[in-house]
């Protein structure tokens, strides 16, 4: 009863529908997916925005107004490596492959592969502090607001994006509304312009050659690692920076402790917090990453900055301009249409695999071994029975 089934489950051309119960697994792993992305969309902005209103008291003209922000931060990333590194201490079953593996790692291997994200990272926030010095923030967002533009473009170059007018055209959607959100009196200043637009490039960058380190590279199984293996390089390069352009030997760093109540404990304590804040960033940062691609991460980073400026507007009682709603609303939808986009040829990929492996079934020559295999167990069965005769 079976072989005559099997032929004509060949010969209809007709394969089984797929049973309920996979279709629901199928169902519930898409949710646990979309829940997950969501989880780390939200701890990335709250991260980001706790961060940035953490910088601007600390940094700010009228607030503490710390005299070496680049000196602060490469601090911050010599604490991020020691949480990273007690983070993978805990994880005992993790710590016994990650140390195999960061012995195995050559040291040509980790400057191909791992310098260039530390280094980028490093040179992303110096020429961002450093177009603050030129530039409004305003001015500096709306400058900023290019940066799925190169994330795009670098994508395209290193292959892990292919041509497609449709995520072009969103992309551009996205980036005009973000610039009519943000758009201001700001004064045009050409050395902050091309230095805002340099960080831009790089930022799109290095986003780029982390996907790549988070998703390809199996010396680093996970985000903590990652930062475990970048902190290092990054915490170097800043300092190298810091002294080339805060020159902390002139005693600024000495005398601002000084004048303030708590002197050095009060400042371990924020250079403590700072770290704590920034360890969440750059770890929700790359466990986002990991589970998706460079644009929708930048498309998300849009959306952020659309909420950092509902936040400002909250905080500062400003009412919402018309033109501000409606680049709030094309960053909205902007983002939807390409994270519909994005499913749309995910299902597509899906169901071309599936019509291929159906073809490949049903092409003459499966035919042809599909009825030799047949035939041969008829053969077989044959052969046995006569067996059992001759025995009987």
């Amino acid at each position: 009863g079976a072989c005559p089934s099997a032929s004509f489950r060949l010969k209809g051309g007709r394969m089984p529908s797929p049973p309920g119960e996979h279709v629901m697994q199928r169902c519930h792993q898409l949710a646990r997916e979309q829940c997950s992305e969501l989880g780390y969309v939200l701890a990335w902005w709250f991260f980001s925005i706790l961060l940035s209103l953490y910088n601007k008291e600390l940094y700010g003209e009228k607030k503490l107004d710390f005299p070496a922000p680049l000196m602060m931060t490469a601090t911050t990333f010599s604490f991020q490596y020691v949480a990273a590194a007690v983070g993978v201490r805990c994880f005992r079953r993790v710590e016994a492959v990650a140390n195999q593996s960061m012995e195995r790692m050559s040291w040509n291997r980790y400057l191909r592969n791992v310098a260039p994200c530390a280094v980028g990272l490093a040179l992303d926030i110096a020429l961002s502090n450093l177009a603050l010095v030129h530039v409004t923030i305003t001015f500096y967002t709306m400058v900023k607001a290019t940066a799925p533009i190169f994330g795009l473009l670098f994508a395209l170059m290193l292959r892990l994006e292919e041509p497609d007018v449709q995520v072009f055209g969103t992309v551009i959607f996205i980036v005009i509304g973000l610039a009519v959100a943000t758009r201001g009196d700001a004064t045009f200043n050409l050395t902050g312009f091309f230095t805002v637009l340099s960080a831009t490039a790089v930022s799109g960058l290095r986003w780029n050659l982390l996907q790549i380190l988070l998703q390809n590279e199996p010396l680093l199984p996970s985000p903590v690692h990652v930062l475990k293996a970048i902190a290092p390089g990054a915490t170097v390069a800043l300092f190298a920076f810091a002294f080339f352009r805060e020159t902390p030997w002139d005693g600024r760093i000495s005398h601002y402790v000084a004048h303030t109540e708590g002197g050095w404990p009060e400042l371990f304590v924020m250079v403590a917090f700072g770290g704590v804040l920034a360890v969440g960033l750059s770890l929700s940062e790359f466990f986002l990453l990991q589970r998706t691609s460079v644009l929708m991460f930048m498309a998300f980073g849009a959306l952020k900055e659309v909420l950092q400026i509902v936040i400002a507007i909250l905080l500062n009682g400003d009412p919402l301009s018309f033109k501000s709603f409606v680049g709030l609303a094309m960053v909205m939808g902007g983002v939807i249409l390409y994270k519909y986009a994005r499913h749309l040829k995910k299902a597509r990929g899906q169901e071309g695999q599936e019509r291929e492996m159906v073809t490949a079934m049903h092409t003459p020559k499966a035919l042809r071994e599909a009825n030799a295999n047949l035939a041969e167990s008829a053969v077989l069965l044959e052969e046995g029975g006569s067996g059992d005769d001759r025995s009987g």
